[in-house]
């Protein structure tokens, strides 16, 4: 994988858990129920020092953490949907092992056999970036967590979705950083090497 980067784990011991939920908590601000996790198929990745530096949860069994949460709307049927969440992942990951580690998310999903996979999440950014790949929205709302108001989302996706959301991504945003470097070559009179 990488130097930062080094294999990845199911996690199972209430030790290893704990560590997922500690590093969670630490990164998101939110804690993690241990029971969930205990439901849960925890994925955690780790450095060449055995070091935790990202993970994943996805859930297969109800009740899931985000549809629990929202009042009663339609949802896809729930024998056929897998609830990822918890990704999190240590500060000094670049974006190619980050990227590994959504990768991996997805890998798991489809040898989950499950139609759906359902996200959600209270931060506005990581909605939108995880939107591209899950766009059917769930809810939209007000939620009460910790005895605080927030607003959360909740959306849906097929592999379909999350293949063509990446395609997609990528052939939008590579085009247009080779635009702006072509652009920045012609107007300072620079030459630039541009790498597609």
């Amino acid at each position: 994988m990488s130097r930062n980067l080094s294999y990845s784990a199911l996690l199972q011991s209430p030790g290893d858990l704990q560590s997922f939920s500690d590093q969670f908590s630490a990164v998101g601000g939110v804690r993690v129920e241990q029971a969930y996790l205990e439901q849960a198929q925890v994925r955690g990745f780790f450095n060449s020092e055995g070091q935790l530096v990202g993970g994943f949860s996805l859930n297969l069994i109800p009740p899931f953490r985000y549809l629990d949460r929202i009042p009663n709307v339609p949802t896809p049927a729930l024998s056929r949907c897998a609830e990822v969440g918890f990704a999190w992942f240590a500060p000094e990951l670049d974006q190619r092992e980050r990227f590994f580690i959504y990768a991996s998310v997805i890998r798991d999903f489809v040898r989950s056999g499950r139609r759906y996979m359902v996200a959600g999440s209270v931060v506005g950014q990581l909605v939108s970036a995880q939107r591209w790949a899950l766009p059917y929205s769930i809810y939209d709302g007000p939620v009460e967590v910790a005895g605080d108001t927030v607003q959360l989302s909740v959306y849906y996706g097929t592999l379909a979705t999350i293949v063509r959301g990446y395609v997609g991504h990528l052939f939008t945003r590579k085009p247009r950083q080779l635009l702006r470097r072509v652009r920045a070559a012609f107007t300072s009179g620079n030459q630039v090497g541009v790498a597609v």
